[in-house]
């Protein structure tokens, strides 16, 4: 016991620490499991939870940490207050001022559920889904299933640690702060101040795979990224908090993952202990039993355990099917009686190894070979299963056999005439080469309608089984019967059935050819278990005209058959509910025939009243006969308490009543048109408001709606680019304020602009051309992208060939099939792959087949898929109409498309396609419709070169992985260069351009994206600089950091590229704003110099201050007059005190090579550098004056300063301020 106890303690342990790690990557964890991983992050977590929440809720919020309250929960926006998903968008605004916006955490590409659903929408595409259909067993799933059961056969013991396992898996862990995979059963509604989780069924699983992708995603952070984080945790993007969360999750498992090792060796050691001492107890329980029972296989492994105890008396159930050498290991020298239970007449043993079974004779047991070696043997002639009707047949094989009392008083079978019945045809069997079986479509088609039919009668799916004697025949079975209407219906093969029994049995019999070949059909064995599997109903569809002329046994029963009346080539049905009505009988020989009787019965209407008085619009009937699953459809006879009646179904629950009728609303006295059920004092009244506004104008709301300040009147101004516009009067004083006149101007791409005067900056800015490209890509898709250059085809990829289809976007590269080549004939085979180019050549021999129906032979080639048109049949079929100019030849052979249908003769179309044009990369198309030629075994390496060769250029458009990765590189660390606010900006473009398929360009115009940007800020900071300026010009230097504002709008729109005039209208924006910024430092210095040009030269000044500041667009004319004049005025106004010129101070400051900071000046105003950190060690005397310079401990001389003039510093190089003050901005030229 204490072996015992300890291996359950060991096995406990393991467990618990394993479920943590399996909690982690299924559930969100809880903020106090990872707390010990999290270090500071922790307390920032909390501390910034309840910051949060006192601005929600007040100062006075106090947060008591409750047990299944979570912060980490409610930072990654899946709480009770700071997230919501895009599904609760409605809810969420209904709500608004009782909790705070924040950003989605779950923009997740759509999963499988996703998937799920829209095939379900999509019935048509779900052919070939193996799951939408009945389960099947042949004799290899039967076989392993049962080897399966005897390996897991054990003892009470050991199942009761499986379900101990279970139980702490089963445990809701409190270190859990969401259990995803219970989420289905909830989502977040409004209920009093917060929300409580309740999940709708539409969306149950929507919201499940966005988190398991979010924690299965292996995007996190690494130690670098994490141990530098010094920022607010809380002002992180949702897809950052998730790669952080991920990093802790790792770090965790990782400790926890450490604490198993040793925990599994000990109990593995443990283990084999335990189950040495078990055996020994089994042996003594064994000992002390009266009745062992066990398998044959559990038998092996007690062998030694059974010849030390040495039973007396062995008895073996279904001996007959047992191995011999199974049933011989077993006995001992102690064994005085071996009793064999079991039927040689059925099925025999099955050995592995179907040669040794045929040549040394391993298929027979031992029960049989002592039956045929005359030893005494007593049969059991008293049968409790099969009718009479059934019975009465098998005395053929077994002549004494007799009738229990009980099978004597069986029901009929519902809706047909027989109970027991040969269905007689003549259609041919199809051989299952790839499976070495037989099938027979006939049939499959035949038993489907009948068991559909039986199901119609009333009997329940797991009354009927289908047999079948080649499993060949199971999937033309299984895939003719979908899972929603013959669920429980057993389909197996005989060999699987021996020992069980049903109410009706269905029987396939399958082989049916002109050979008259009937395999193993002529063995008495798998006869004897096929006709005695039925209790009440056995109905057997064969070729039984060719069985009874091969085989003595079927001979038998159809003699059997025929003078008991129970074979034919049609099987009568009848109604159950008018059985004296002559329309009532059916005679099925065709599957087709079934479909007359449509509800299980006849076609008379059904005429019964149903519980709202409608009759039920069904035809007859068997099943439901009560009608309490019928759901009348007719309009519903209910009406409210105005009289109005109810617009709904019969079938649906009565709504409220919508009919509008006028009420009087007590609050403000209007008489309005409400909906019927809804109380006046509840309406919103839709009058207009009378209410005066602060402007001057009257409330523009409704009565019912809050009064409004945003006065939406047109106000008439005139704007900048001298047109008279009407702007609504709450934006007149706003920088929404923009001209709403149509911009007339011709973009580079010669499409007009359709942006507004305002939008497109009066010109300088000009919105991005929306016209629709209309292009043809090489995918053969057109272009629906705006004008600028193609991204990726978005398009879903149309490749397919005979095994799958891509189900990627037609811009990613495609997955190439694995499968084997099907392109294979009696001539020639091809062993390579699907998707390479096959090694065999064109087989032109013709084909065997010939056409359903009409059995003409076919005008197709061996190995190609045969055609459907008919030389005989169809002579003016187009097929035949002269093309390439050799389709009229007597013996002329063709091969038809798959993608479009059209025929063409073999030896036309093969010059056609081995025709080699100097064109565009394309796929071949049909010569008649253009459709592309995508699947074609005979043309299959000519369409394998084409998709290779367009893969290229899907490869040199997507750009090398080495590249993208070193350019992802570049994002990352431009990004981490730039302001936080554009940065995260950045990152939320980048994530989205990413999603899917991605090109090497769409990456470089992020990074293009990131440089202009910083050069924005540069540029902003120099205008926002109050160094040098006097206050005189404020007005300008604001105008020109609104319109700074406006290119930053610009760039930080989402775009996968930069079209040509996006990139030239930035450029030039930009030149303008520079050269504005070195035009108004120049005014500065006048002012304060007061310095006098000449005429010649202001009148140069002011028109290019009008050039740069009228709001028109910079062009190269008015460019180069700028530049002239701003370079006139550096030779007459200079800019720095320090007596030379901006050219020699620039050569100075280059020359040193110091950064900012180093540069300082004595109390004389003389300029001197100190080298090295900037911080002043020494003193000494300036050489121009003799006056103090320098200091000591990094600190210089009172009377000396910093010279900013010099380099722009702001702060001494040796200073926590120059850190954050002095960096240089990055120099960029964009073209």
């Amino acid at each position: 016991m204490e072996i015992k106890h300890n291996m359950m303690s060991l096995q406990e342990e393991v467990n618990k620490i394993a479920d943590r790690i399996e909690k982690a990557k299924r559930e969100i964890l809880h903020e106090d499991a990872i707390k010990h991983v999290m270090g500071d992050f922790y307390e920032r977590l909390v501390s910034g939870y309840e910051t949060i929440m006192r601005d929600m809720f007040g100062y006075d919020f106090q947060w008591e940490k409750p047990k299944k309250s979570s912060a980490l929960l409610e930072w990654l926006g899946y709480g009770e207050f700071l997230g919501f998903e895009p599904q609760f968008e409605n809810e969420a605004k209904d709500n608004e001022g009782k909790r705070p916006h924040a950003a989605n955490p779950g923009d997740v590409p759509d999963t499988e559920d996703d998937r799920e659903n829209e095939r379900a929408e999509n019935p048509n595409e779900n052919e070939n889904r193996p799951n939408d259909f009945i389960n099947v067993l042949d004799e290899r799933d039967v076989e392993i299933a049962q080897r399966q059961l005897a390996m897991e056969e054990s003892d009470e013991e050991e199942e009761s640690f499986e379900d101990r396992f279970n139980k702490i898996l089963r445990e809701n862990i409190p270190l859990v702060a969401l259990d995803v995979s219970e989420l289905d059963l909830y989502f977040r509604r409004p209920e009093g101040e917060g929300f409580r989780w309740q999940k709708p069924k539409k969306k149950n699983k929507q919201l499940k795979s966005k988190i398991r992708k979010s924690l299965s995603s292996t995007d996190r952070m690494i130690d670098i990224e994490v141990e530098g984080f010094d920022d607010d945790i809380w002002t992180l993007l949702p897809e950052e908090r998730w790669r952080m969360y991920r990093y802790w999750l790792k770090v965790y498992c990782d400790n926890v993952q450490e604490k198993i090792g040793d925990k599994e060796i000990e109990f593995e050691r443990t283990c084999r202990k335990y189950h040495e001492i078990l055996m020994q107890e089994d042996k003594a329980i064994m000992r002390n039993s009266t009745i062992i029972g066990m398998t044959t296989t559990c038998a092996a492994r007690y062998h030694s355990v059974l010849q030390e105890i040495g039973p007396r008396i062995i008895i073996v159930e279904e001996a007959a099917e047992v191995l011999e050498g199974h049933v011989i290991t077993t006995l001992s020298r102690r064994c005085e009686q071996l009793i064999l239970i079991g039927d040689h007449k059925q099925l025999k043993p099955k050995p592995t190894v179907y040669k040794l079974a045929r040549e040394y004779k391993l298929d027979l047991s031992l029960f049989e070979r002592l039956a045929n070696n005359k030893l005494d043997v007593q049969c059991l002639a008293l049968q409790h299963r099969m009718r009479p009707q059934i019975s009465k047949m098998l005395k053929i094989i077994y002549p004494n056999l007799k009738d229990h009392e009980v099978v004597e008083n069986y029901d009929k079978v519902l809706g047909i005439s027989e109970n027991v019945y040969f269905i007689d045809h003549r259609e041919t069997e199809s051989p299952e080469k790839d499976l070495r079986s037989h099938s027979n479509k006939h049939e499959a088609e035949y038993l489907v309608e009948l068991c559909r039919y039986l199901l119609l009668q009333g009997y329940s799916p797991s009354q009927i089984t289908v047999l079948t004697t080649y499993s060949g025949q199971l999937f033309e079975l299984k895939y003719r019967m979908p899972k929603a209407e013959f669920e429980g219906v057993r389909v197996t093969v005989v060999d699987n059935y021996q020992g069980e029994e049903n109410d009706i049995i269905l029987l396939s019999l399958v082989r049916s050819n002109e050979d008259g070949t009937i395999g193993f059909l002529k063995e008495e064995n798998r006869v004897c278990v096929a006709m005695s599997r039925a209790k009440k109903g056995l109905y057997v569809i064969g070729n039984f005209e060719m069985l009874s002329s091969k085989s003595t046994i079927w001979r038998q029963f159809v003699d059997h058959a025929r003078k008991n009346r129970f074979i034919g080539k049609k099987l009568r049905l009848y109604c159950e509910n008018h059985q004296d009505a002559d329309e009532s009988i059916l005679n099925a020989e065709f599957p087709s025939d079934f479909k007359r009787s449509p509800g299980g019965g006849c076609r008379r209407p059904c005429e019964y009243r149903l519980t709202c008085g409608h009759t039920c619009p069904s035809v007859c009937h068997i099943k439901d006969r009560e009608h309490k699953d019928i759901l009348c459809k007719k309009l519903c006879t209910k009406t409210c308490s105005r009289g109005h009646r109810c617009p709904l179904r019969c079938n649906q629950d009565c709504a409220t009543c919508e009919i509008i009728v006028p009420k009087r609303l007590p609050k403000c006295g209007h008489t309005q048109n409400v909906p019927c059920y809804l109380e006046p004092a509840d309406f919103k009244c839709e009058g207009r408001c009378v209410k005066i506004l602060s402007c001057g104008h009257t409330c523009q709301n409704l009565c019912g709606e809050i009064h409004t300040d945003t006065c939406t009147v047109p106000i008439e101004k005139l704007g900048q680019c001298n047109h008279a516009t009407k702007i609504p009067c709450h934006l007149i004083k706003t920088k929404q304020a923009f001209c709403p006149e149509p911009c007339v101007e011709i973009l580079q791409c010669e499409h007009k602009c359709k942006g507004s005067c305002g939008e497109c900056q009066n010109g300088r800015l000009h919105n991005t051309c929306d016209e629709v490209c209309n292009r043809v890509l090489i995918c053969e898709h057109i272009c629906k992208e705006n004008c600028n250059n193609c991204p990726p085809c978005k398009e879903k990829c149309k490749n397919r060939c005979k095994h799958n289809y891509c189900g990627k976007q037609c811009g990613e590269e495609c997955s190439p099939c694995a499968e084997d080549c099907e392109w294979q004939c009696e001539h020639h085979r091809c062993d390579q792959i699907c998707s390479s180019p096959c090694e065999r050549p064109r087989c032109n021999q013709p084909c065997k087949e010939r056409i359903p129906g009409c059995k003409h032979p076919c005008i197709g080639l061996c190995g190609e898929p045969c055609s459907n048109v008919c030389r005989i049949c169809e002579p003016d079929n187009e097929a035949f109409n002269v093309f390439f100019g050799t389709e009229d030849e007597p013996d002329a052979k063709f091969v038809q498309l798959e993608d479009c249908k059209h025929a063409f003769e073999v030896t036309g179309l093969d010059k056609w396609m081995d025709e080699i044009k100097d064109e565009q990369i394309k796929l071949k198309e049909c010569p008649k419709c253009k459709t592309p030629i995508r699947r074609n075994l005979r043309y299959g390496n000519i369409i394998k070169e084409t998709l290779h060769n367009i893969e290229v250029v899907k490869q040199r458009i997507l750009g090398s992985k080495s590249e993208m990765e070193a350019t992802e590189r570049t994002i990352r660390q431009e990004l981490s260069e730039l302001e936080k606010t554009d940065a995260r900006k950045m990152k939320q473009i980048h994530n989205e351009l990413t999603t899917g398929a991605v090109d090497e360009n769409t990456l470089k115009t992020i990074v293009e994206q990131i440089k202009i940007l910083k050069y924005v800020n540069e540029l902003k900071e120099k205008f926002e600089t109050n160094e040098g300026r006097s206050g005189r010009y404020d007005a300008m230097y604001q105008k020109a950091l609104n319109q700074l504002n406006a290119v930053h709008e610009f760039i930080l729109i989402r775009r996968r590229y930069f079209t040509k005039q996006e990139s030239l209208d930035i450029e030039s924006e930009l030149d303008r704003l520079k050269l504005l910024h070195q035009l108004m430092r120049f005014k500065e210095r006048m002012f304060i110099l007061e310095t006098s040009l000449t005429r010649e030269l202001s009148v140069d000044l002011m028109q290019s201050e009008q050039h740069l500041t009228d709001g028109r667009r910079l062009t190269i004319q008015r460019r180069r007059e700028v530049e002239t004049t701003l370079t006139v005025l550096k030779d007459v106004i200079p800019l720095t005190t320090i007596g030379i010129s901006e050219e020699e101070r620039i050569q100075i400051v280059t020359a040193m090579g110091l950064t900012k900071g180093h540069w300082f000046k004595c109390k004389m105003g003389h300029i001197y550098a100190i080298g090295d950190c900037g911080g002043a060690e020494e003193e000494s005397r300036c050489p121009e004056c003799k006056s103090g310079i320098g200091g000591t401990q990094h600190r210089i001389r009172d009377d000396n300063a910093l010279a900013p003039e010099m380099d722009g510093a702001t702060h001494a190089a040796w200073s926590t301020q120059a850190d954050l003050g002095n960096d240089d901005p990055f120099e960029v030229r964009f073209h």
